[in-house]
């Protein structure tokens, strides 16, 4: 979610990625990009031209596609954060964003409360947006992290974006 911070150290204690200096509201504005999401607000899903107009008109980003609006019978369970950021076990990533959770990961959830530090470093988007890398699946689920893919993150592929469309400038 877009979030203005009163400053700079605030916004990287809190692990958030700085897109611009000022307001969001004000200065902040999304690049033309058509790229669909499914986000919620309200209590209601609705799709979104991208995850930029979603987040600066107070919603929260579910799936990076299109809202369902009915489940097919079937798919494979995955863990999901629902509104309330607790994991829960869905029985498909369709029926997690119908009821407004934000898939995590496919399969069940495996965090209890702790995690073994072994297991394949991830690559995860965390819940303020950012792609972050975790130690594990494990540690990016008790971090109510999306998993991408396992591995380093590979960096620079949204600040490239904003920097096309000159929302952030080049360092």
């Amino acid at each position: 979610m877009l979030t203005t911070f009163a400053n700079e150290c605030l916004a990287k204690t809190a692990g958030a990625a700085i897109l611009l200096k000022g307001r969001c509201d004000d200065d902040l504005k999304c690049p033309p990009v058509e790229l669909s999401v499914c986000a919620r607000k309200d209590g209601k899903n609705k799709t979104y031209t991208n995850a930029c107009v979603a987040e600066k008109q107070g919603a929260i980003v579910l799936a990076r596609e299109n809202c369902p609006e009915q489940c097919k019978p079937g798919g494979s369970p995955v863990c999901a954060a629902n509104e309330k950021g607790t994991r829960e076990n869905y029985a498909s990533a369709c029926e997690a964003t119908l009821k407004g959770a934000r898939v995590l990961h496919n399969g069940k959830c495996l965090a209890a409360s702790k995690c073994n530090l072994r297991g394949f470093r991830v690559c995860a988007t965390s819940a303020n947006g950012v792609e972050t890398q975790y130690a594990s699946l494990c540690q990016a689920e008790l971090a109510n992290a999306s998993w991408i893919h396992n591995g380093k993150c590979k960096p620079g592929i949204f600040r490239r974006m904003l920097q096309r469309y000159g929302i952030v400038k080049p360092r």
